[in-house]
């Protein structure tokens, strides 16, 4: 939970920042994103309830002088760049890329958060302020030239030269030498700077990615091109997006607990107490946050702009499941019989299928459409045999033990289709694993 004072903010004139950052959220649901579940406020303080990412962030690790091996970065740029494509493609620009706002989960995900200088890209609207960290800004914003989805994209190669390297690309004894070194200096990785064990493509990677000129840097023609770069050729974008990877196949596990700065955690700054009653009364007497207040679990589904969300609030029982709003109800029924008829058929049919481990996972889809709609199971044929088993998202449950589920959290972040069952289409499939090595 993220807490902000609101004097404070008003001192520091930070309070667009946090209503913009509010409001960006509210329209932003991704898988590998520290997405908005709740916000809201008292007298005090305003509250924005994240998701939970227990393993600490790049920093911490960085700090610690954990040594990544190039499929662990390989690992976390693709996080990162998927991240990137899906607010990209909701037109905005985060300007803030850096390992403290790239946060590990407790599989070894990588989240990133912290949206406060993010800004909605609008046509005909450019963006120009100086807003970022040093050491991690683009050429183009220090010079006031207008801001692309390009500028994010230096950052990210700062971040891999400084996971390769182990020290930043530029540096400066003050603000003003550091901006010197960001407009004049010209990466040029060679192969004797790539160290052991380190590819050479991973270089030209990071050479095209620190670009000065943002007409000339990689991807500053859509994400798609650095996608492509051949340094991630062999990364499966779509089983990382849908968390599908295996966690023997996660390069890197993180710390869990003992993953944070006690002394930036408990660092508390200054207030100005003589006026703070009345700097508090005119926040509250403006009305300026009175549509703070937000709760992602009762809006509809086509106000969050995730192709693969059901907002709808459940609850369970032992008995079955029931939605606890009409609208949808009967799709999402419906949905549940099929998938439950689907094993039965592997059941009545499990002689056909007793050599395969696993079958493909079931694709997650979000139109009606046939041709768009890959029919891919994989759940373990022991848990099939089991009378009293139920099937959804990629998982098995016992039905006794659904009471123990929140129906959010069987149900979020995915979407049944009732389509024809065919046999042929999914036997035809091959098991996907990542590999990236």
């Amino acid at each position: 939970m993220k807490e902000m004072s609101k004097v404070k903010a008003y001192i520091k004139k930070s309070l667009a920042s946090i209503l913009s950052e509010k409001n960006i959220l509210t329209n932003l649901h991704y898988s590998l994103l520290s997405n908005l579940n709740f916000s809201f406020q008292d007298k005090e303080y305003l509250y924005l309830v994240l998701d939970y990412l227990p393993g600490g962030d790049l920093r911490y690790y960085i700090n610690r002088k954990i040594i990544f091996n190039e499929n662990q970065i390989k690992f976390i740029i693709s996080n990162l760049l998927l991240s990137l494509k899906y607010i990209h493609n909701n037109s905005i620009l985060h300007r803030d890329i850096k390992p403290e706002n790239l946060v590990f989960d407790d599989k070894g995900y990588i989240h990133l958060t912290d949206f406060g200088i993010s800004k909605k890209l609008k046509k005909g609207k450019n963006i120009y302020d100086k807003s970022g960290t040093p050491g991690y800004i683009s050429p183009e914003v220090l010079l006031n030239k207008p801001q692309t989805f390009s500028s994010d994209f230096f950052s990210v190669g700062v971040i891999c030269y400084e996971l390769l390297l182990h020290k930043k690309p530029f540096k400066g004894k003050n603000k003003k030498e550091l901006a010197e070194k960001i407009l004049y200096r010209d990466i040029r990785l060679t192969k004797k700077d790539i160290p052991d064990n380190y590819s050479v493509m991973m270089g030209d990677f990071i050479n095209k990615l620190l670009k000065r000129n943002h007409r000339e840097r990689l991807g500053d023609k859509g994400i798609k091109f650095i996608m492509d770069h051949p340094w991630l050729e062999e990364v499966q974008w779509d089983i990382i997006e849908a968390k599908l990877v295996t966690n023997d196949s996660i390069p890197f596990t993180p710390s869990i607990g003992d993953n944070f700065d006690n002394n930036l955690a408990n660092k508390k700054e200054e207030i100005d107490m003589e006026h703070y009653e009345e700097y508090l009364k005119k926040i509250n007497d403006s009305g300026y946050f009175k549509s703070f207040y937000f709760n992602y679990y009762t809006i509809k589904n086509n106000n969050v702009r995730e192709k693969t969300s059901i907002s709808h609030k459940f609850t369970t029982t032992t008995e079955g499941i029931k939605s606890t709003q009409s609208e949808g109800e009967n799709d999402l029924n419906n949905s549940i019989d099929k998938i439950n008829r689907n094993i039965s058929f592997y059941k009545s049919n499990s002689h056909n299928i007793s050599n395969f481990d696993n079958i493909s996972e079931i694709k997650k889809v979000n139109t009606c459409s046939q041709s768009n709609f890959e029919k891919k199971f994989k759940f373990n044929i022991k848990a099939i045999n089991n009378p009293n088993t139920t099937i959804h998202k990629n998982k098995i449950y016992e039905k006794q033990e659904l009471n123990k589920f929140n129906k959010i959290n069987l149900f979020n972040n995915f979407n049944f289709q009732d389509e024809n069952f065919n046999e042929e289409e999914i036997n035809s499939k091959d098991d996907i694993n990542f590999n990236v090595s």
